[in-house]
Parts: structure tokens; C-alpha cells; sequence
């Protein structure tokens, strides 16, 4: 009975669709009131993770954010805003060769780099 239930449960995930702009496709189970994406500096972008507190006071580096009620199942494409939720901070352009990360409620994430005109999710 636990190894059934075990199979049936989805770690919440961010997937980063190859796009320009970028694509957040999320897991089942995966809370999406809230989305957040980092510039990250050179020394960010080769860390494992980044704490959330360090994400939230860095304003100068957050690229865009979003609050409200979501559905998960509908993907968010980066500086529009979905229905029912409002920008918090006004989506910046993204650079080509830098390296920025997207973070959502549930507290997870996905590094990616913009690459040849389009995101490359970094694993």
C-alpha cells in the first residue's frame, strides 16, 4: 500500500521549455501562486541552489515576478502575466549568455541560460 501510494505522488518540479522568451512548465503538484526569475551573477550560476531570503532581498536582480492564483497545468511564458495574478516586478529583458534562475511557490526551481536567442534549462 505505501510503495502504491509512493508512485502515485509528484515531486513538484519547473521545467524550462526552449523558447524566447522562456516557457515555466510545471509538474503536478507544483504551487505556482507565485513565481519568481534571478539574474544570477557568474558565482551564482555554478552554485548547486540559491536560498530564497537571498533571492527576495536582491531587488536589483530580479528580472520578474509574479503573484496570484494559478493553475499549474497552464504553462507561463515569460513577461506575460497570467490571468488572475499580477506582476510584482516588470519582466527586464533577458541577456544573451547570462544565467538566470525561475522560482515558484513550492520552492522549487531551474537554472537556465539564454543561448543562441533562446532558454537552455541548465540541469
Amino acid at each position: 500500500m505505501v510503495l502504491a501510494f509512493q508512485s502515485c505522488h509528484v515531486q513538484p518540479e519547473v521545467r524550462v521549455e526552449p523558447t524566447n522568451p522562456p516557457t515555466f512548465t510545471f509538474s503536478r503538484g507544483t504551487a505556482t501562486d507565485g513565481l519568481l526569475v534571478y539574474h544570477l551573477k557568474d558565482d551564482q550560476a555554478q552554485k548547486p541552489g540559491i536560498f530564497l531570503d537571498k533571492l527576495m532581498a536582491d531587488k536589483e536582480n530580479t528580472n520578474w515576478m509574479i503573484d496570484g492564483e494559478h493553475d499549474n497545468r497552464i504553462p507561463i511564458t515569460y513577461s506575460v502575466v497570467p490571468v488572475g495574478m499580477k506582476a510584482t516586478v516588470e519582466a527586464k529583458p533577458l541577456i544573451e549568455g547570462e544565467y538566470y534562475m525561475v522560482y515558484v511557490t513550492s520552492l522549487v526551481g531551474a537554472k537556465f541560460l539564454m543561448r543562441n536567442g533562446r532558454a537552455e534549462q541548465i540541469k
